[in-house]
């Protein structure tokens, strides 16, 4: 008879498969890694991604492991905070190629901190336009500077 999994049990459940996916992910992309570039320099990145990956289903593994019960949450609550992100996320993409990468990433993240903080008051907004901020400059920094990459460009930068 099929007997329905408390709530916090099916997120322990989906985190250790989520888990176990990305370490089978990480070991595909390190053998293709290893098979497939020749370049040792040209290796440094995905290599940086692998372990980035691979540590994430680590964590994942772990957490579902040693997770302990909590109380059972209201789960309507997470699908209109994820319905809102997915449309934010959307709204994201097209406004990226009319906007530009930088303007509008700016934008996504103070919104996307917004909604998962669940506060609009003026303390949360200074905070998330400064993390905003620093995340927006370190890539501009990283990518545009460091490593010379054209992003997409729109009517503001």
């Amino acid at each position: 008879m099929y007997h329905k999994l408390p709530l916090y049990e099916t997120y322990k459940k989906n985190d250790f498969i989520v888990g176990l996916f990305f370490i089978i992910f990480d070991i595909l992309i390190l053998l293709e890694i290893v098979l497939n570039i020749s370049n040792d320099q040209s290796k440094i990145f995905p290599a940086i991604a692998v372990v980035i990956i691979g540590l994430s289903g680590l964590a994942l593994i772990v957490s579902a492991v040693f997770k302990r019960s909590k109380e059972k949450q209201n789960s309507l609550v997470y699908k209109r905070i994820e319905l809102l992100l997915i449309g934010l996320l959307l709204v994201y993409y097209f406004a990226m190629q009319m906007i530009g990468f930088y303007t509008t990433t700016l934008l996504f993240l103070v919104f996307t901190f917004l909604i998962v903080e669940r506060s609009w008051s003026k303390r949360a907004f200074k905070t998330a336009v400064i993390y905003s901020l620093i995340i927006t400059v370190t890539i501009y920094v990283s990518f545009s500077i460091f490593l010379r990459m054209m992003m997409p460009a729109g009517l503001l930068f």
